[in-house]
């Protein structure tokens, strides 16, 4: 399984394409990929989010890049890193959101088979691309970049979904509580999984939990995002508590689970 961000296509990328299959044109950035041995692990995967054990924000993204991936021929990539800025409070860094979820749920299910993303996220636009002419290909690439330098005037954007795509697009409860990530199995988005924590996210304590969570993929030496999991610090005080019962080492520990009641009671 994977969960991913629902994004529509824009008129530019489907003009470009020189078919076009019938089905409403979105697309998913991947977050993370749970690699489940069984169906009692899926199902363990969706009532753990479905009971609100974990922070789901109202997810806004914006683009970074279009670029070319690969070898000749290539894939053709929208890249959708977290652009941070020390001199901001995370909650102002773009694409903040994707790493806060893929954060916390690479620590919450990497007992269940959690793979930790390479950086930055991205979707593919297509795949090992071939163009008539360079003049097309040079066409393609500056049509889209008009597009992402429009996005990113307006800034991060929070995707509403088109009610008109119920049917194998929007899930009814995507459209009456938008912004929210989905459980893709095979390809296909199985569940939708509604945002639980809601803005404004610009309060001491709430800050605080988006920099300590956010801050457990950046590499300080490298001053980049890592696309390897870090190492676990175990501290003297996580010894004892587990020793005495009072942490779960694999769902973030008590003190944890006691913030996300008090943070975010709609989740309840």
């Amino acid at each position: 399984g994977a969960f991913g961000e629902a994004v529509p296509l824009d008129g530019a990328e489907k003009e470009a394409l020189p078919t076009k299959i019938a089905a409403p044109d979105t697309v998913h950035i991947p977050i993370l990929h749970i690699d489940c041995s069984s169906e009692k692990e899926i199902d363990q995967v969706i009532s753990s989010l479905a009971s609100g054990e974990l922070f789901i924000p109202q997810m806004s993204i914006l683009p970074e890049s279009l670029s070319a991936s690969g070898e000749s021929p290539p894939d053709l990539v929208v890249r959708f890193g977290c652009e941070r800025n020390d001199d901001l409070s995370p909650d102002l860094w773009p694409n903040w959101c994707i790493e806060f979820m893929h954060n916390q749920l690479y620590e919450y299910f990497e007992p269940l088979g959690a793979r930790w993303m390479p950086r930055p996220f991205e979707i593919t636009l297509a795949r090992r691309v071939r163009w008539r002419t360079v003049k097309h290909m040079n066409k393609y690439f500056a049509h889209c970049e008009r597009v992402i330098d429009i996005w990113r005037e307006q800034g991060p954007q929070y995707l509403k979904p088109q009610s008109s795509y119920l049917k194998d697009g929007a899930t009814p409860e995507e459209v009456s509580q938008p912004h929210g990530i989905y459980l893709i199995r095979n390809g296909v988005p199985t569940n939708y999984f509604a945002p639980n924590f809601e803005p404004p996210y610009t309060t001491k304590m709430t800050r605080s939990l988006l920099s300590n969570v956010v801050n457990k993929s950046w590499d300080k030496k490298k001053r980049d995002w890592t696309s390897e999991p870090t190492p676990k610090i175990v501290t003297p005080a996580m010894l004892i508590g587990k020793m005495c019962g009072c942490t779960d080492g694999g769902r973030g520990g008590f003190i944890a689970t006691e913030a996300t009641r008090a943070l975010s009671p709609v989740a309840h």
